[in-house]
């Protein structure tokens, strides 16, 4: 569990330390984009596997993710 703590951590941050950077070009990747209304190509986070993704793709991601390790999160709970 520490690390899904970790990895929403981890991009919450560096979407902050970019936000005041001068406008991004997104390096290839194979997933299609999820948008956001401002923003949305010119801002993002490598993800060590997944490649670049913009914020809602990180949203999507750590939901995802969490829920992938929902099992082990339960069998932990008292």
């Amino acid at each position: 569990m520490e690390h899904l703590a970790i990895s929403v951590d981890w991009s919450s941050r560096k979407f902050l330390e970019r936000r005041a950077k001068d406008p991004m070009v997104r390096r290839p990747r194979a997933l299609e984009p999820l948008l956001l209304p401002a923003r949305r190509n010119d801002l993002f986070v490598k993800h060590p596997v997944l490649g670049d993704l913009n914020l809602e793709e990180w949203l999507h991601f750590h939901a995802w993710h969490c829920a992938h390790h929902e099992k082990q999160i339960r069998e932990r709970l008292p």
